[in-house]
């Protein structure tokens, strides 16, 4: 009877995750605007690659959307037609353009996946040459150990994590209602670049100028770009600052970032 009763729950699960997968639309991206259509009032997810930025916008209040990761969650409260989104898969800036509508008559709510088409660029992060880590190099294997597939990333025997010895949260944009999150810090030689995650607690879009940092910095690169959207569509980007000195004692020293 035991034999049974597990192999029908066994069975019953199968069947579950099998019904579950079938309910997954698959779209591929072509370069062209891939057509969405949201009921009003329910959920709907829509699922990418890659982790995505969103960078540019048509939607107002009329919809709520929420990132997590290579996932965007949108919940419709009026009808709308056509209005564009634009997302970015990172770190390597494939731009996916989504053209949004939302009605009442929409019944479908079943989630979305946007799967790639043919491509001849199949191109992978190259080992970076010690005599060769400067800023910019760093700064480019910062943003590629963030948002690259794991498995695509080489890590140069010379770089390696360093402790940031700073809080959770951060005062870090002079004169702006900014939440800053420390996230993780490397060193190679006497170098080190950290990353930053911002997010704007203002209802408007902000535009960072890197000159607002506060700490002692050699370079500022914002990823994917520093203009924030208001804080209604949840949206962060991150900053990769590089210093002589380990992040927390470079914050400390507030002298203004020169270009």
């Amino acid at each position: 009877m035991t034999y049974k009763h597990g192999f029908y729950s066994a069975l019953l699960f199968f069947f579950m995750q099998t019904a579950m997968a079938a309910s997954v639309e698959h779209v591929v991206w072509d370069k062209t605007p891939i057509h969405i259509t949201l009921p009003l009032n329910q959920e709907r997810l829509i699922q990418f690659p890659l982790a995505v930025s969103i960078v540019d916008s048509e939607l107002d209040e009329q919809v709520n959307v929420m990132k997590i990761q290579d996932a965007l969650y949108f919940n419709a409260h009026a009808s709308f037609v056509n209005k564009r989104l634009v997302v970015q898969l990172m770190p390597y800036g494939e731009a996916i353009v989504l053209s949004i509508s939302a009605n009442q008559e929409a019944g479908n709510a079943n989630p979305i996946e946007v799967v790639m088409g043919e491509s001849d660029n199949d191109d992978q992060p190259t080992p970076t040459p010690s005599s060769d880590i400067n800023a910019v190099t760093l700064t480019r294997f910062a943003i590629q150990s963030l948002y690259s597939p794991e498995r695509l990333l080489i890590t140069p025997p010379e770089i390696s994590r360093t402790p940031m010895q700073t809080h959770r949260n951060i005062s870090f944009v002079y004169g702006a209602s900014i939440t800053a999150k420390p996230l993780i810090s490397w060193h190679a030689n006497d170098l080190y670049v950290t990353a930053i995650e911002l997010k704007n607690d203002l209802n408007k879009p902000v535009i960072i100028d890197p000159r607002q940092l506060l700490g002692n910095w050699q370079t500022a690169t914002f990823y994917p770009t520093n203009t924030l959207p208001s804080r209604r569509i949840k949206e962060t980007t991150t900053v990769f600052v590089t210093s002589s000195r380990p992040f927390g004692e470079a914050l400390q020293d507030n002298r203004e970032f020169v270009r």
